[in-house]
């Protein structure tokens, strides 16, 4: 009985599955990637792709699901198949330019990024992640056009005003790099401590050092353990 009781356990499970649909296994994924459960959502986004091939959404986000595990390879040809089945899939284009910025592959990342610009014209997350790789590039005048164009389209967004500072920094334009972080403060939560160190920098890089120890303190409280060296360097 011991020997037959796991084979009636197996059928059952591969009947189970043999009666599950790509929808079925989809929709599954789709909560698993939800509940940071990636490994799971790979295998179920991946039989959801076995059943049906030509489901651009399902390549796209298993492309999401590498993405999460840091498999940045493997997500850049789930979205490069998501586009050939999808000529105009705008988050694709946007997703895959990220997986190229994690490969450090800029001039690949910026060309999906023009590509998802000239489908969206209000693509702001293309404009801002272009952004980011002219800043890492050093190419520091385009980085700041690009953030300009994600702040026209989207005026809220932090991240853009946070990585204008750091691009006003690098220039030496320390007043307008303060004032860059001061706009990131208002509107960051969890991340604010670097941005109150970085205008930590600025306003050193300006010899206002009382200012600056003021934010290499208050990026300490929130955090951001590398303010700590600042602090033993700049404040008395």
């Amino acid at each position: 009985m011991r020997l037959i009781l796991p084979f009636l356990l197996l059928n059952l499970l591969q009947n189970s599955w043999a009666q599950k649909t790509a929808q079925d296994f989809f929709d599954i994924a789709y909560k698993e990637y939800y509940n940071q459960q990636y490994n799971n959502s790979l295998a179920n986004y991946t039989r959801s792709i076995k059943l049906d091939k030509h489901n651009e959404k399902a390549w796209y986000n298993r492309g999401l699901t590498h993405y999460a595990l840091k498999e940045y390879r493997y997500a850049v040809k789930d979205y490069s198949k998501a586009i050939k089945l999808k000529k105009d899939y705008v988050n694709a284009y946007i997703n895959r330019g990220i997986s190229y910025i994690e490969l450090k592959e800029y001039k690949e990342a910026i060309t999906d990024f023009n590509n998802a610009i000239r489908l969206d014209e209000n693509a702001y997350l293309a404009w801002y992640n272009k952004g980011i790789c002219y800043y890492r590039e050093k190419n520091y005048t385009d980085a700041e056009t690009c953030f300009n164009e994600t702040l026209k389209l989207k005026p809220a967004y932090a991240y853009a005003m946070f990585y204008k500072g750091l691009v006003y920094y690098e220039k030496g334009i320390f007043a307008n790099g303060v004032d860059q972080f001061t706009l990131a403060i208002k509107h960051m939560k969890e991340e604010a401590g670097t941005a109150y160190y970085n205008r930590g920098l600025c306003y050193r890089g300006m010899e206002l050092f009382e200012e600056a120890c003021k934010d290499f303190k208050t990026s300490l409280e929130k955090g951001y353990e590398k303010a700590q060296v600042m602090i033993d360097n700049t404040c008395e």
